[in-house]
């Protein structure tokens, strides 16, 4: 019996080219590589695992559960991937970056100008690369983990397909970040101990 990973190679190897079962080293059966019984052995394993997980439906990239008949990932991580697959195979052509990036770009655009503009809500912020969408009454963690809304391009494209539903606004980083955990931008409760104080 082999020891050393080297021998355990080789010895795989002088198997499978000798067109023997590569665990037990008997004539095989098939055009495979193993005999009938550990083809049907290594058959059962993959039903049996095939079948653990779509009974639990997790998806194989983030973990999270599968929201439809899909066997492996969730649309979030199929977007994801189909998206760096169409990168890799499009790398040479920018002319259909561009345009992705042109069509982004413009989805934005709309989101923003349905939930009041370019503009914070709160400050009057306007410089575009401060602002961002906020869920008026919070939420937005549970809407990314069990709605699956996620976030950036796919969030604004989902709300753009739902026709703009209520409960969002444009608010800043800072007004953004400042109501997180008040639920109150801290301008507007400084406004409010300021009336209250006059």
């Amino acid at each position: 019996m082999p020891d050393s990973p080297e021998e355990k190679k080789a010895e795989y190897h002088a198997r499978k080219n000798n067109g023997l079962c590569i665990q037990c080293g008997v004539e095989k059966a098939t055009n495979g590589v193993l005999c009938e019984k550990h083809g049907q052995e290594r058959t059962l394993t993959n039903r049996a695992r095939r079948a653990n997980f779509i009974k639990y439906r997790d998806c194989i990239d983030c973990g999270y559960k599968l929201d439809d008949n899909r066997l492996t990932r969730c649309s979030e991580c199929l977007l994801v991937n189909s998206v760096s697959a169409f990168r890799s195979r499009n790398k040479m052509k920018p002319e259909l970056l561009e345009r992705a990036r042109d069509f982004r770009k413009k989805v934005k655009d709309e989101v923003f100008n349905a939930y009041g503009g370019w503009v914070c809500a709160c400050c009057g912020e306007t410089i575009r690369d401060f602002l961002s969408l906020d869920h008026i009454n919070g939420g937005g963690n549970n809407d990314r983990k069990v709605n699956r809304l996620g976030h950036g391009h796919t969030f604004y494209a989902l709300l753009r397909k739902n026709n703009f539903p209520p409960g969002y606004q444009v608010l800043c980083m800072n007004c953004n970040f400042g109501k997180r955990y008040s639920m109150v931008c801290p301008h507007k409760a400084q406004e409010k101990t300021n009336v209250a104080a006059a």
